[in-house]
C-alpha cells in the first residue's frame, strides 16, 4: 500500500512538486536531508506503526487469537480480538491517511531545524574570516546575505504559524537553499581571498622585470651560456604562470561575490513580492510561483559557478608549487 500524496494534500498543489523543490541542495558542504516522496512515506509509515494504539491493539488482538487457538474460542476472547483488531486497523488508517499531511510537515520541519542548526553559525565564521583577511567586500557580502535570509525566513515562519503550511514551507526550504548556496559560495570566496593574500603579485612583476633586463643584458654582452639563459627563461615562465594564476583567482573571486549577491537579491525580491500580504489568508499563487522560480534559478546559477571555480584545474596549483620551488 503506497501513500497517496493527493489524498492528503490537495489544498495547495501536489506534494510531489513540493518534494522536488527540497532536493536541489549542494552535494558538498550544506547539510542535506532526504525529502523525496519515498522518504516521507517511510517516515509516515514508521510513525503510524509505532503509534501506541496501533501497536498495543495489534498485540492484544494477536494474544487473543493465540489464546483462542490454545484454549478455544469464547465470546469474551472473540470480542476482545475483534475489538482490538478493529482499533489497531482504524488507528493505522487514521494516522496514515487522515494525519498524513501533518506527519509530512512534521518530518520536513524537523529536518529543516536539524540542518539549520548546523548552519546557524557558519555565516558568522565566514564574516570573521573575511575580517581577518581585511576583505571589506567579503564581510559586507556575508552580512547582507544573512540579513536578506533572516527577513524572508521570519516572514515565512510567521505565515506557517498562521496555518499557511505547504506553500510557506516550500518557500522556506527554497529560501534556505538559496541562503546555504550563498554561504557555500562565500566559503569558497574565503579560500580564494586567503590564496590571493599569499601571492605578492607586485613582487613577482618586479622580479620578472629584473630577470628580463638581465636576460637582455646577457644577450647584448654575449656573456650568457645556454644553461644560464634557459634558467632565466624558465624562471620568467614560472613567474608569469603565478601572475596569471593570481589574475584568474581575482576574476573567480569577483564571480563568486556576484553569485552571492544573486542569492541575496533572490531572497530580497521574493520577500518584496509578498510585502503587504502578511495578513492575507493565502499567498497569491502567481507571487508564489514567481518567487519559487527566482529562488531556484539563483541557486542553480550560483551552484554552477561555485562548482566550476572550486574544481579549477589542479595544474594551477602545480604551477604555483613549481614556481615557488624554482625561486
Amino acid at each position: 500500500m503506497r501513500f497517496k500524496a493527493s489524498a492528503c494534500i490537495k489544498k495547495d498543489s501536489s506534494r510531489m512538486t513540493f518534494f522536488a523543490a527540497v532536493n536541489s541542495e549542494s552535494p558538498t558542504k550544506p547539510p542535506t536531508f532526504d525529502a523525496t516522496p519515498g522518504a516521507i512515506e517511510k517516515y509516515i509509515l514508521s510513525e503510524t506503526l509505532q503509534n501506541p494504539l496501533t501497536t498495543f491493539s495489534a498485540a492484544v488482538a494477536i494474544l487473543s487469537g493465540l489464546y483462542m487457538l490454545a484454549f478455544g474460542a469464547n465470546n469474551a476472547s472473540l470480542l476482545l480480538a475483534l475489538g482490538a483488531g478493529f482499533l489497531s486497523v482504524g488507528t493505522f488508517i487514521f494516522n496514515y491517511f487522515i494525519r498524513g499531511e501533518r506527519l509530512a510537515q512534521e518530518y520536513v520541519r524537523t529536518q529543516l531545524a536539524h540542518r539549520r542548526a548546523k548552519q546557524e553559525n557558519e555565516i558568522v565564521t565566514i564574516r570573521d574570516e573575511f575580517r581577518k583577511l581585511s576583505s571589506k567586500e567579503g564581510e559586507q557580502a556575508a552580512l547582507e546575505l544573512h540579513q536578506a535570509y533572516e527577513k524572508f525566513k521570519n516572514f515565512l515562519q510567521a505565515r506557517e504559524a498562521k496555518g499557511s503550511a505547504m506553500p510557506a514551507m516550500r518557500l522556506q526550504i527554497l529560501a534556505e537553499d538559496a541562503y546555504f548556496q550563498g554561504v557555500e559560495v562565500l566559503r569558497t570566496a574565503v579560500g580564494i581571498t586567503r590564496a590571493l593574500k599569499e601571492i605578492d603579485v607586485d613582487k613577482l612583476a618586479q622580479e620578472a622585470q629584473q630577470w628580463e633586463e638581465k636576460r637582455l643584458e646577457l644577450q647584448k654582452t654575449g656573456d650568457s651560456n645556454a644553461r644560464e639563459a634557459g634558467a632565466l627563461e624558465r624562471r620568467l615562465e614560472l613567474n608569469q604562470q603565478r601572475i596569471n594564476l593570481h589574475r584568474q583567482r581575482q576574476s573567480a573571486l569577483a564571480e563568486l561575490f556576484t553569485e552571492s549577491e544573486t542569492c541575496e537579491a533572490s531572497l530580497e525580491q521574493a520577500y518584496m513580492q509578498f510585502a503587504g500580504a502578511e495578513a492575507a489568508k493565502a499567498l497569491p499563487k502567481t507571487n508564489v510561483d514567481d518567487a519559487i522560480t527566482r529562488l531556484e534559478t539563483a541557486v542553480a546559477a550560483a551552484r554552477r559557478v561555485e562548482t566550476r571555480i572550486r574544481n579549477m584545474s589542479a595544474a594551477d596549483e602545480i604551477y604555483l608549487a613549481a614556481s615557488e620551488k624554482a625561486n
